[in-house]
């Protein structure tokens, strides 16, 4: 209601990773969560075996457009590589409750192979898979880089991560919201950035 009041009296409203599809907002600046989730299940097939494929995932909040449209897409490409998804989580995006969902999905199954973190909310989960010694067996794709997973990069617990390019996506909004009120030119509904592939050889050059 308060974005659409704002376009309502003339002010522009970019949004900026998440979204507010059903409001007046003039556009939003995101990841590409199509080919995110792509690159995930092609790396989940690089990485397990035919016989080992049981993923779980930990997402952000699914009041989150973002995540939801995410997590559906990933459902859907993890047909073409034959991944079996045993469970999704959302994790509030509350460190706590992704600390509590962890060990409860471990006390569920116990063929557990892979794990997919769709949000930053990846260090509780982590830290209970390297510290129940479990990292030798089993793969984890994050999101995001910063300074506490990237010592999991380091030490071999987080196999990738997707880097979802935080500054492109500010300056995208930025940059395209003037020249849309400078020089009047449109934006499309939705603009992306692309999604990068991380591993521990390359990390320093994103840090």
């Amino acid at each position: 209601d308060k974005v659409n009041q704002l376009s309502d009296a003339g002010i522009k409203v970019v949004t900026l990773h998440n979204d507010l599809p059903v409001s007046k907002r003039l556009f939003t600046s995101t990841t590409n969560i199509e080919y995110t989730a792509r690159m995930v299940a092609q790396l989940f097939d690089i990485f397990l075996p035919p016989e080992k494929r049981n993923i779980l995932i930990f997402s952000g909040s699914m009041q989150s457009p973002i995540h939801q449209g995410l997590i559906f897409s990933l459902s859907k490409y993890s047909a073409d590589y034959k991944l079996h998804l045993l469970q999704h989580f959302d994790t509030l995006d509350l460190p706590e409750f992704a600390e509590q969902l962890v060990a409860e999905a471990f006390a569920t199954y116990s063929d557990i192979n892979a794990i997919y973190i769709s949000s930053a909310n990846s260090i509780p989960i982590c830290r209970y898979v390297e510290g129940h010694g479990l990292k030798e067996q089993i793969v984890i794709i994050a999101s995001d880089v910063f300074d506490e997973l990237n010592a999991y990069i380091n030490d071999g617990t987080v196999n990738a991560t997707i880097f979802q390019d935080p500054f492109a996506q500010g300056y995208n909004a930025f940059a395209k919201l003037y020249y849309n009120i400078a020089e009047n030119i449109e934006v499309p509904s939705l603009v992306t950035t692309t999604p990068q592939i991380i591993l521990k050889s390359n990390l320093p050059l994103y840090l």
